[in-house]
């Protein structure tokens, strides 16, 4: 029985990472940056929102990102676990009105707000390769609207 103990708790100890108890990242994520347009003028106070497909993987394709557009525009997406960047995969791209900022952000309120048409809001009309390098030209030139 003694000599089981060791043994015991050799296997205890290897149950953490086996189980998902680690706190390294289960998947790879890299820098995305960009610039959102209309009609080709920067969009800002916008919501972006990439969601990993999964292509060629299991049901579990990972978190979302996201960011808020400034004033020019630009965003640099953040998952939603708060490590910069997002899942390198290919990512569905909704991009909708947003609520003006985030936390950490100074609140980007347009004067004018920009109408983003409806097609671009559910993810389906935009998809962007994150690459393992990661990227800041991840720009997304829309179209329509007033």
């Amino acid at each position: 029985m003694a000599g089981r103990f060791p043994l015991l708790l050799l296997f205890a100890a290897t149950l953490p990472p086996v189980f998902g108890c680690s706190s390294e990242p289960v998947f790879n994520y890299a820098h995305v940056s960009g610039k959102v347009t209309l009609n080709g003028q920067p969009v800002p106070g916008a919501s972006i929102l990439f969601t990993p497909k999964g292509i060629g993987k299991s049901a579990i394709t990972g978190e979302f990102s996201m960011a808020t557009t400034d004033q020019e525009g630009c965003f640099t997406l953040k998952a939603a676990s708060g490590i910069d960047g997002a899942i390198i995969d290919v990512h569905e791209v909704a991009i909708f009105p947003g609520r003006g900022g985030d936390d950490s952000e100074p609140t980007v309120r347009p004067v004018n707000p920009v109408r983003i048409p409806r097609k671009y809001h559910d993810g389906k009309a935009l998809t962007f390769q994150v690459p393992s390098g990661g990227t800041d030209v991840a720009n997304f030139s829309l179209e329509g609207g007033k």
